[in-house]
């Protein structure tokens, strides 16, 4: 803005110098002619130097436009010193774009959405969900009384099958097995724990799964009935701890070596190549760790196939 008022008044002064000029003829057109007879010509007799008087009125004429000059030489350097500088030009920018500037910051703005604030339901459920957390992680303590743990023994009891516990276990003592035999029924495919735990188990591959009367076919038979003494094998079992199957003196697995007990390895129906797969396989392991069993009678059917002879083969 002050670069446009030097720039005003150098523009001003200018012109005011050129009415000057342009008023000179009239200054001298307002004097009295040279041949007009002067009022000293006419009375000579008062005025005793009449051109001094006119020389004086000159040389004042003469001051006047020189003042007026050299002011208007001023003004124009003082322009032309303005116009020659780099400050101008970035002023005269300045007050001429000064809302194109403004507008450009808040456009910006405008085009980066901002993010939204963090609804209060949000914090709330994510507290919540903290808690929790802490709640799942923290050390829980059993304050139930004796008959609540009796009642969940109860229900555990009476799982369905999809959970790999049945309903009722036999009585293995009263079928003359000692306490530390578990049976594996075929026909029945279960697993038979001397605590009185039934567990799902199977044998065999595909169509020959579960049947008794293929257990001498290789690979894809169930699972030949003898009594096994179980030890863990010396290596993992496709990660699993399995335990190995070894027929005790005067029975006969009909020739099949490599029986192994492990949990469901060749699909959700529990198919083996001839091994007992058992559902719950961690209970079964967990119970064998225990001290629980260490053989396994392996029967067509529970149900008064328990010979003399296998009581007895289990007790030696």
């Amino acid at each position: 803005m002050l670069s446009l008022a030097a720039i005003a008044l150098a523009l001003g002064a200018a012109a005011w110098v050129a009415d000057m000029g342009d008023s000179t003829p009239l200054v001298s057109a307002a004097l009295p002619p040279a041949n007009a007879p002067s009022f000293e010509d006419r009375f000579a007799s008062a005025s005793g130097n009449p051109p001094a008087r006119e020389l004086g009125l000159r040389t004042l004429e003469r001051s006047a436009l020189n003042a007026v000059q050299l002011k208007l030489r001023d003004a124009k350097a003082m322009l032309a010193e303005k116009l020659q500088g780099d400050d101008w030009r970035s002023t005269l920018t300045e007050d001429d774009q000064p809302p194109a500037e403004e507008a450009r910051p808040s456009q910006r703005a405008d085009a980066v959405p901002m993010p939204r604030s963090r609804p209060v339901q949000a914090d709330l459920a994510s507290q919540i969900a903290s808690s929790q957390a802490y709640a799942d992680t923290s050390p829980r303590v059993d304050n139930r009384n004796f008959f609540e743990k009796f009642t969940d023994k109860i229900k555990l009891a009476s799982l369905t099958p999809d959970s790999g516990l049945f309903n009722k276990a036999p009585d293995l003592a009263a079928l003359g097995y000692d306490s530390r035999t578990a049976v594996y029924d075929i026909s029945a495919k279960a697993v038979y724990l001397p605590g009185g735990v039934a567990l799902e188990a199977h044998s065999g591959f595909g169509p020959m799964m579960d049947n008794p009367d293929h257990v001498d076919r290789r690979m894809v038979g169930a699972t030949p009935p003898a009594t096994y003494d179980l030890k863990p094998r010396e290596k993992l079992f496709h990660g699993v701890r399995a335990l190995r199957m070894t027929p005790v003196e005067g029975t006969s697995a009909l020739g099949r070596v490599g029986l192994l007990t492990h949990n469901y390895m060749l699909g959700p129906r529990g198919d083996s190549n001839g091994c007992v797969s058992i559902k719950d396989y961690d209970r079964f392991i967990k119970a064998y760790d225990n001290g629980e069993f260490n053989r396994l009678v392996v029967v067509p059917n529970l149900r008064g196939s328990a010979t003399a002879s296998q009581r007895a083969s289990t007790d030696s």
